[in-house]
């Protein structure tokens, strides 16, 4: 039986037998049984979120919790406290993070970005939601879809990533030979969409800030065959300049990009 099953049980039983306590703390008995029985944790369906949602309650119902266990043995009183304080912890600690990043986007100055990884494919490539790191030190997801891949984050703050094709299904990647099909690069800055970049080929292999903050320079290629390295400007999303990763004699902006 769940612990709140067990405490509203066990004030029940002991009401009669405690009159002078439960007179004393009447309200508290009073209001966790109210709670519990609007909550809905009278049934079997426990989920987080309901246990969530009543210890985000006000603080006379955490006191009503509390109360409840009075008259509970040892062993459940356990068995009551433990996935209390567990749930208490991980609620707080969502709750902070929400709280200290809310906005966070358009005010923060994003330093460093990586992936949580979403899906499993090829070692070689790390697929999942962005996670950006501000220069306080807090982290912020900025996706949820979990189909992106190789972040980086420019000196004027803005961040881009590599974006995935999904599947029919909206959830899984579309692959080939295990390989996600990466063919655009998303670009925000304070919160906003600035630029989706399309690459000449699907498969995109490297990619980076300019210097001035201005250009993204792309490198892709299809599953064989040689690659193409694209400079983007940031203000309209076009492709101001190609050339092929084989040529001898490249620009200084597709020079470290260049086929070996």
């Amino acid at each position: 039986m769940l612990p709140w099953l067990v405490a509203r049980s066990w004030l029940h039983e002991n009401s009669a037998a405690q009159p002078k306590r439960w007179t004393e703390s009447g309200r508290a008995r009073t209001q966790t049984t109210k709670v519990l029985e609007i909550k809905g944790y009278n049934h079997f369906g426990f989920t987080y979120d309901r246990c969530v949602s009543i210890i985000a309650c006000r603080s006379d119902v955490i006191y009503a919790l509390m109360s409840a266990i009075e008259f509970l043995p040892m062993n459940q009183l356990r068995d009551f406290l433990l996935p209390i304080l567990l749930l208490l912890i991980l609620s707080g600690a969502a709750q902070r993070l929400a709280a200290q990043n809310e906005g966070a986007e358009k005010v923060k100055e994003p330093v460093q970005a990586r992936i949580e990884r979403k899906h499993r494919t090829d070692p070689s490539f790390v697929v999942g939601d962005v996670m950006v790191i501000y220069k306080d030190g807090t982290t912020d997801s900025w996706t949820l879809k979990g189909n992106c891949m190789d972040p980086k984050v420019s000196h004027q703050g803005q961040v881009g990533w590599v974006l995935c094709e999904l599947a029919a299904d909206g959830k899984s990647l579309k692959l080939n030979d295990n390989a996600p099909i990466g063919s655009q690069v998303v670009v925000c800055y304070r919160g906003k969409v600035i630029a989706k970049l399309r690459a000449a080929k699907p498969f995109i292999e490297e990619w980076a800030f300019s210097d001035d903050g201005r250009h993204v320079v792309v490198k892709s290629r299809f599953a064989h065959g040689p690659a193409s390295i694209e400079l983007f400007g940031l203000q309209n999303g076009l492709a101001e300049a190609s050339v092929a990763a084989f040529e001898e004699n490249l620009p200084d902006w597709a020079r470290p990009f260049r086929d070996h």
